[in-house]
């Protein structure tokens, strides 16, 4: 009766540790999931964008920017506005920005809207 005593006691602490390590794991996994989702975006790892090929605004959300990059090691990708400002050259927003802009103004004209000048 001992013997099993011994036993069930080295299984029953196995078996508790056992639960507790993927829990742990588990609960890790889900943080560096979150950092990912937050922080690695290609622009942030030091990739070089080549432009902005389309944005999208849904309500009640930040900008995101759909980018092109340099190389094939990376696909395009949606990145927050705020993230790809910090991390990459002004003059592809600012690029991306007259392009909309100049295309804005070519639907108006197709509609009988002039815009002969816009100021700042």
């Amino acid at each position: 009766v001992p013997e099993t005593n011994g036993l069930t006691n080295n299984s029953e602490s196995q078996t508790s540790e056992i639960p507790s390590i993927p829990d742990e794991t588990s609960g890790d996994e889900g943080i560096q999931t979150v950092l990912k989702k937050t922080t690695n975006y290609a622009v942030t790892c030091g990739a070089m964008p080549l432009g902005i090929i389309r944005m999208r605004v849904e309500y009640g959300k930040e900008p995101e920017l759909l980018v092109k990059y340099q190389g094939e090691q990376f696909a395009d990708e949606w990145v927050p506005l705020s993230i790809f400002s910090q991390h990459a050259h002004q003059n592809l927003v600012n690029q991306f920005i007259f392009k909309f802009l100049f295309k804005v103004c070519n639907m108006l004209r197709e509609r009988g809207i002039e815009i002969s000048d816009v100021s700042t």
